[in-house]
């Protein structure tokens, strides 16, 4: 036992198989009751530590956890591995409980951000287990990846330039154009347009059911839950799609097969390219198949519709909120046109109702 004062109160501090600890719940009372406890506290804390598992190193929780926790999703388990395979390459022989803080925010900095929830999920196990003290991943307190502001959704007229540009795809021209223009006008994200099916389409309504995921599989969209959108007007060209023979799905590339990452993106890039300088030069990223959704988002807004009715659209479950912060990029020139205008038409009836009381009452909304 090694309890003493310090700075008039006692705290303990003692060495267990070569390493260092202080112990837990101090200090205590500069009194013989607190000399007392911080006895006690230090024997419990010792046996707490002689308990565990002392030779578990991060490789080895690594496998053991993939083992003994697996998730049901096969999509899931192979984010998992993934995630865990990163981890214990860079801290394998580490013992689990060594890992600070430090180091897990210079790693976790490093890698995508799913990938460092997974990590923090592997040592809330670990902790919950009595492996670890605490999880050095948990509110790390990262930078967004990306931040509103970095996202630039094309404008309207960088869409028809996209639209126009599919032109050097020869034959598979049509149905690519109609690719872009549904998924700029529904706000589907790319996995749910990969996994879109003829018998989603439900007239002036589509039903989201499934997602294409990382590892090949489908499964139910980003957030778990189907939903059903607005089959809007613009997006209404899948007369230019062709059907393929023995295939659910409906968008499919030249040859035939299902669309995926792989094959979008050889077209998407070709497609994007005529735009790249031009951005490149108004200092601006090029334009993402994704930056569609933002799109979409971005004109139904212009289009006066409420952050409500975008997130509806989107599939989203909060009421609006990650519209408003994230989704919507309106411009601000719009906003005063339909300020200017927004009595157009109505005069007449606002001097009449503002005739007894000299206030003018606006228009009832059309939304």
């Amino acid at each position: 036992m090694s309890v003493f004062k310090r700075n008039g109160l006692f705290v303990s501090k003692f060495q267990l198989h070569g390493r260092q600890h202080w112990t837990p719940g101090g200090p205590w009372p500069g009194t013989r009751d607190g000399k007392r406890h911080a006895h006690e506290a230090e024997r419990r804390y010792r046996d707490r530590l002689n308990a565990r598992t002392t030779n578990e190193s991060c490789a080895s929780f690594v496998a053991r956890w993939l083992a003994e926790w697996p998730r049901p999703a096969a999509s899931t388990r192979a984010l998992y591995a993934q995630a865990a395979g990163r981890f214990s390459e860079h801290f394998g022989p580490t013992p689990l409980g060594e890992v600070e803080r430090l180091s897990a925010r210079s790693w976790a900095l490093g890698v995508p951000r799913n990938l460092s929830k997974v990590v923090s999920t592997m040592y809330e196990d670990a902790r919950n287990i009595g492996l670890v003290e605490t999880n050095p991943f948990s509110n790390l307190r990262l930078p967004n990846t990306q931040k509103t502001e970095e996202v630039h959704p094309p404008t309207l007229d960088e869409y028809r330039t996209l639209l126009r540009s599919c032109v050097l795809l020869g034959g598979y021209a049509p149905e690519f154009r109609a690719l872009i223009q549904f998924a700029a006008w529904t706000g589907l994200r790319v996995s749910e347009v990969q996994g879109l099916q003829w018998q989603d389409i439900d007239g002036d309504l589509l039903h989201v059911r499934r997602a294409l995921k990382d590892d090949g599989s489908y499964g139910k969209p980003k957030n778990g839950l189907q939903r059903t959108v607005a089959f809007l007007e613009p997006a209404r060209v899948l007369d230019q799609v062709p059907r393929r023979e023995g295939s659910p799905f409906v968008f499919h590339v030249m040859k035939g097969a299902p669309l995926n990452q792989a094959n979008l993106y050889y077209h998407w890039n070709k497609v994007r390219a005529p735009l790249a300088l031009e951005r490149q030069e108004a200092g601006l990223p090029g334009v993402r198949f994704h930056d569609l959704r933002h799109f979409c988002a971005t004109q139904l807004l212009e289009l006066g519709l409420s952050h409500f009715d975008v997130s509806v659209q989107l599939g989203h479950e909060d009421g609006g909120a990650l519209v408003m912060s994230r989704y919507g990029h309106p411009s601000k020139d719009a906003a005063r046109e339909r300020l200017l205008t927004v009595f157009t038409g109505s005069s007449a009836s606002i001097g009449s109702a503002a005739g007894s009381t000299g206030v003018a009452i606006p228009p009832k909304s059309r939304q």
